[in-house]
């Protein structure tokens, strides 16, 4: 069975190769003989011819003509060996370049190769001293070690996601801020007056750490941000959250030269001070855990994923206008004064359970794109034993200040099962999208409620649990919280 060539495959070449012999030594010498004999057989043919004429002028000429010949086959060998050597020359010449042209590129991958292990290994030297200078107990050198690691990952893209892990990894080291109330306290010793230096310190060396982050995830306001201010609750417009001016879409066209794009952050456990990321931009953000001391703000940010579970805000924190397109989950945060949403966009799943808003809590104009859970979503919401026999939702987040939810949107699930609002709490012009459920299972509104605005369909019960209201008019011993009767 013969195996032909598939089409379009065309078999190797091998006819140049064949012919190659021609212009060797022996290859010339053949050609020049074949063209003798040739000649040579044409001479004796002619010259019995010439011996066969019939008067000696036919001779004669026929001589000539012999003669003529001769030197033509002569001359026509010599050609022919000149051209094959010509040839010969030129192939020759040619395999030279071709050789010469190949040294050329291996020499220049070479080089190549050389630089890029070179550059390589000198990335590598200053990495690792980078890394061995942030690990130094004088902070001068720790200093030293995060400058020297931000000029390496700015000069080497495929470094930043490297070194800013062990920027975040710096962070995420055990921290205590010691610090020395002179009113109450006695002049420190020498002992105590070391540990404050050291705290301060270590503390000037975090700052630059975290300053580094955020200088790099930065990329500045495409316009003004939208100021909470400038919209008072009473005689507001109705606008659209999803669309709200001061929620930032992501940089423009012109990216700062400092940024480091599509950076994810690890800061999990850690303690941040004055923490102050407005108008970032980052792929994904991991504040696990997180103790934010002093007031903290993430403005105008855009983040992929972000996770603030069982986070810590000492003061108060700032998330106005920021563009949340992956899932955020809040649960566990607590909140120790006031925090800020005004205009914020939560495009995936977000998650507020058990959160602790110790302080006021503006909500208005949120976005929420998919389900948002402020509690439970399940028709049964369990409980967990407190101190003595109270027992409260085991998933409800805590309002123990006002809440304000105005032109708050709901395009998804909404859970505030086993929620607690314990301040005033408005839900002016919020708007829940057609079909979409709230639940507000064991959802509970203690106390007396006389500047609440609750949606329509809702109402405070006598047991001040939050339940939808029924489609026929509430009963009397279950009186609306708008009835000077609830208020009372």
């Amino acid at each position: 069975m013969s195996i032909e060539p598939s089409a379009g495959r065309t078999p190797p070449a091998r006819s140049s190769s064949k012919w190659l012999w021609l212009i060797s030594d022996a290859g010339i010498a053949t050609a020049v003989l074949t063209v003798l004999t040739l000649g040579a057989a044409g001479v004796i043919w002619m010259w019995h011819l010439a011996g066969d004429a019939a008067t000696g002028a036919e001779q004669a000429k026929l001589e000539l003509d012999l003669l003529k010949f001769a030197f033509g086959i002569l001359a026509g060998a010599g050609a022919a060996a000149a051209l094959l050597l010509a040839i010969r020359r030129q192939r020759q010449t040619e395999t030279a370049h071709e050789l010469t042209e190949k040294q050329h590129q291996l020499s220049q991958r070479t080089q190549a190769h050389t630089e890029t292990d070179a550059a390589a290994r000198r990335v590598t030297d200053l990495y690792a001293k980078g890394v061995e200078q942030i690990g130094s107990d004088k902070p001068s050198v720790r200093l030293g070690g995060l400058y020297a690691l931000e000029r390496l990952a700015q000069d080497n893209p495929g470094q930043r996601q490297t070194i800013v892990n062990v920027i975040c990894a710096y962070l995420r080291m055990p921290y205590t801020r010691v610090r020395f109330d002179y009113r109450q306290q006695e002049e420190p010793n020498a002992a105590e007056q070391q540990e404050i230096r050291e705290s301060e310190q270590e503390l000037q060396v975090r700052l630059t750490a975290q300053q580094i982050l955020i200088t790099h995830l930065h990329v500045g306001p495409p316009e003004e941000p939208d100021d909470p201010d400038d919209h008072p609750d009473d005689d507001q417009q109705d606008r659209d959250p999803s669309q709200n001016a001061g929620a930032w879409a992501g940089p423009g066209p012109h990216r700062p030269p400092t940024l480091w794009h599509n950076m994810a952050l690890d800061l999990s456990g850690a303690t941040l001070v004055s923490w102050s990321s407005e108008y970032c931009l980052a792929a994904a953000v991991n504040f696990d855990r997180c103790q934010f001391l002093e007031p903290a703000s993430f403005t105008g940010s855009q983040f992929g994923s972000a996770s603030f579970d069982t986070a810590r805000f000492a003061a108060s924190a700032r998330f106005v206008s920021v563009a949340f397109t992956g899932s955020a989950d809040f649960g566990d945060a607590s909140f120790g004064a006031s925090v800020n949403f005004f205009g914020s966009r939560f495009h995936a799943f977000a998650d507020f359970r058990r959160a602790k808003f110790r302080g006021q809590a503006d909500l208005r104009e949120v976005f929420f794109g998919e389900s948002v859970m402020f509690g439970q979503h399940r028709r049964r919401v369990r409980t967990i034993r407190a101190r003595g026999s109270q027992t409260r939702p085991q998933w409800g987040a805590v309002f123990s200040d006002t809440a304000d939810f105005n032109r708050c949107r709901f395009d998804g699930l909404a859970g505030f099962g086993g929620a607690e609002f314990g301040g005033a709490t408005t839900f002016t012009g919020a708007g829940i999208a057609e079909g979409k459920e709230v639940f507000l299972g064991r959802a509970k509104a203690p106390g007396t409620r006389q500047h609440d605005d609750w949606p329509a369909s809702w109402r405070i019960g006598s047991d001040a649990t939050l339940v939808e209201r029924p489609a026929a008019m509430p009963s009397a011993d279950t009186p609306d919280v708008e009835q000077p009767a609830a208020a009372e």
